[in-house]
């Protein structure tokens, strides 16, 4: 009998069973456990993974189970012997540990994102994407939210309006300066609240800042920051 593919598990998929360590006091859990057994269905949907080429225990309540022993053998304190996990888990791990609180908003918005049916058009995104599908679903959501073009053209519309010059909030960098003609008009356009904390609401212009790629890069790095943060840090 052929041997079934391993499907390495996403960042997206791993803040999830993070955070199910963490709510449970980050000890691992049983595959009986309700919560991984909810958790193993969650996973097994074609929001990130499609059905095509999936092994028959793909996200299984064991593997499931299996993932939050490979997690919490990691945690700081533990007296146990250690199970191998991937380099990615020690990553979100670390993360959760950093900040639990932000960490635990982001799954909460990836569960939202996943009932509210937003992931299927996510997923194709990522299908046609070259890039890697590392924390995926959010990364997709944010980009499309801050490209809306209608939403960039009545932001950049109101700052000339306004007599602002069409250049970063947080640094000051104007394209068209340094740039030229080629340069002209052109700005990023970042929400204030992002998206794990805000779900999904009515955007106003006020919830909207000029943004140049670097900064906007900076706050979306590892985890969120306000523009006014980055204004400090480049202050600091």
């Amino acid at each position: 009998m052929p041997s079934q593919p391993h499907i390495d598990w996403a960042r997206d998929e791993l803040i999830l069973a993070c955070d199910l360590l963490r709510t449970n006091e980050w000890r691992a859990l049983r595959q009986s456990d309700e919560r991984v057994v909810a958790l193993s269905e969650l996973l097994r949907r074609p929001w990130l993974h499609s059905l095509e080429g999936r092994p028959d225990n793909f996200r299984s309540p064991g593997g499931v189970a299996r993932k939050t022993v490979d997690l919490g053998t990691q945690v700081p304190g533990y007296k146990g012997a250690k199970t191998k996990g991937g380099q990615l888990d020690l990553v979100v791990l670390q993360e959760f540990l950093d900040d639990p609180g932000t960490m635990g908003e982001i799954a909460a918005a990836i569960r939202s994102a996943i009932a509210d049916g937003h992931v299927v058009d996510a997923a194709a995104d990522l299908e046609d994407s070259t890039g890697s599908r590392e924390g995926a679903l959010l990364q997709v959501l944010v980009a499309r939210r801050e490209r809306d073009p209608k939403l960039r053209k009545k932001k950049i519309d109101k700052a000339r309006a306004s007599g602002l010059p069409i250049a970063c909030e947080a640094c000051g960098f104007d394209f068209e300066r340094r740039y030229g003609d080629r340069g002209r008009g052109y700005i990023e356009v970042h929400h204030r609240r992002p998206l794990h904390a805000s779900g999904t609401v009515t955007t106003r212009l006020s919830d909207l800042a000029l943004i140049c790629s670097n900064c906007h890069r900076m706050i979306h790095r590892r985890a969120w920051i306000s523009v006014e943060d980055l204004v400090a840090l480049l202050e600091a």
